[in-house]
């Protein structure tokens, strides 16, 4: 079977439709892109001049019965996203018409479009850069984003691509001056103070290389996390209802809850999704105390603690009074504690603190403490710098091949450190080097292109 990856060249310029919206809603939008889309008169009859909108009939190509009415926006090329002629149909979001609108374009030899099609032929047409598409569409992909930092984002594409090329280009002039400094510590082989020199030398640029690169992979993970689930732990003493406030979030029974301490021996996590739309991982975990009765029990409070120590948020539950906070033994911040409960619910209810009871017997209980929760994620991504953002809009192929290419690095370094032969490290720096172009696009096969913009979204 021919591979999906050279269709998007051999189909360069021919017609190609994708509905550019979610189909379910009251309006769908349906785009048509190509280099001669004149057949399209056939169904809605003159283009409206471009750049306004218009009403049409869209007619069923051989019987000329009526389908729907819709509005009809024309973009003359190369004024368009991707560069060729556009129209984009926005009609009535019922199934049935939708379905029997797309059927009567592929009558008149309009094709589906393959996944991400559209975003290939805005590349191929010059209208964006390789990069910038994957950084917008690394981007979009990022759930319940802020909607100040979604807009900030969609400004700094072009920046996206600055940002990225200087990095690499930084990088890779690191690595050919180790190149340089590895031959010449070769020409010093029997010079050893020079060829000691040399190969210091080109140490010190790989490895300036290497956590350049590094602070690029952990920014990376920390926004594509921070879009996928935010994971928040709840840790505490024993019996102080840990387990109480995670089955209040999860909305059911997940955890068992008994008044014996220890109850909770290992980490239970639940995935669930707040009133406003954002994921959340909840680890209930085991009580932190230092008299655990068997190694069961310690295994467990250890795994609970790494979680912690890890996750994006800790909420501590303890009693009012009682206690210490665990931040110093998780070597982080408590983002919040709630009191286990309060006993006077007057002057509870006067204050800011969240009580378990009250929590508890309280209809809207999640939504209180999902509400502090989505503040503090929102006020955690807002402070970050454009520079942090411009470089968290870096897509996964991308980091792939910077982790391969950090990985020839980390092979070079052994040769440098004497763990293998010398004169391998120069053939590691230049496969990193070929990897750090490929993050750029350089040299890059048709169906290795093909293959990325087959990770896309159809319709974009």
């Amino acid at each position: 079977m021919e591979s999906n990856s050279l269709n998007y060249f051999r189909r360069l310029g021919q017609n190609i439709y994708a509905p550019a919206s979610a189909l379910g809603g009251p309006v769908v939008t349906l785009r048509i892109s190509g280099a001669e889309i004149n057949s399209l008169k056939k169904i809605i009859g003159d283009f409206p001049p471009a750049g306004t909108f218009s009403l049409r009939a869209i007619l069923d190509p051989q019987t000329g019965d009526l389908i729907d009415r819709a509005l009809v926006l024309y973009f003359k090329a190369p004024h368009s996203f991707t560069g060729e002629d556009v129209l984009e149909i926005q009609m009535h979001g019922v199934q049935s018409l939708v379905d029997r609108v797309c059927l009567s374009l592929k009558k008149i030899g309009i094709a589906l479009a393959l996944p991400g099609e559209f975003s290939f032929r805005s590349v191929k047409n010059d209208r964006q850069s390789l990069i910038e598409a994957e950084g917008l569409q690394q981007a979009f992909a990022v759930d319940g984003i802020d909607a100040k930092i979604a807009s900030k984002l969609l400004g700094l594409s072009s920046e996206v691509e600055i940002r990225l090329n200087d990095l690499i280009s930084d990088s890779t002039k690191l690595l050919q001056k180790a190149r340089a400094r590895i031959e010449a510590g070769i020409d010093f082989s029997e010079a050893e103070e020079e060829q000691a020199a040399e190969i210091a030398s080109a140490t010190t640029f790989v490895g300036s290389a290497h956590s350049s690169l590094s602070r690029l992979l952990s920014t990376h993970e920390n926004f594509s996390r921070s879009g996928a689930e935010i994971r928040v732990a709840i840790v505490g003493s024993p019996n102080v209802g840990k387990s109480t406030l995670f089955n209040l979030l999860c909305g059911v029974d997940r955890a068992l809850v008994s008044p014996i301490a220890g109850t909770t021996r290992d980490v239970i996590d639940v995935r669930v999704k707040s009133p406003s739309g954002l994921t959340y991982r909840f680890f209930d975990t085991a009580g932190i105390h230092e008299e655990f009765s068997d190694s069961v029990e310690q295994q467990g409070i250890a795994r609970g603690l790494d979680w912690a120590s890890r996750a994006d948020f800790v909420i501590q539950v303890a009693k009012k009074g009682h206690g210490s906070s665990f931040s110093s033994l998780l070597n982080r911040d408590i983002d919040f504690q709630i009191w286990s409960f309060s006993e006077d619910k007057k002057i509870a209810e006067k204050t800011n603190d969240l009580f378990l009871d009250l929590l508890r017997d309280a209809k809207e209980a999640p939504s209180l403490v999902f509400g502090l929760l989505d503040r503090l994620h929102k006020e955690r991504l807002k402070a970050q710098s454009s520079e942090s953002l411009i470089l968290s809009a870096t897509s996964d192929r991308q980091i792939l091949l910077i982790k391969k290419s950090m990985e020839e690095m980390s092979l070079a370094l052994e040769c440098l450190a004497g763990a293998r032969p010398l004169e391998l490290s120069g053939d590691h720096l230049m496969k990193s080097e070929e990897y750090l172009q490929a993050v750029l696009g350089n040299g890059l096969s048709d169906e290795y292109v093909g293959e990325i913009f087959s990770q896309f979204c159809l319709g974009k």
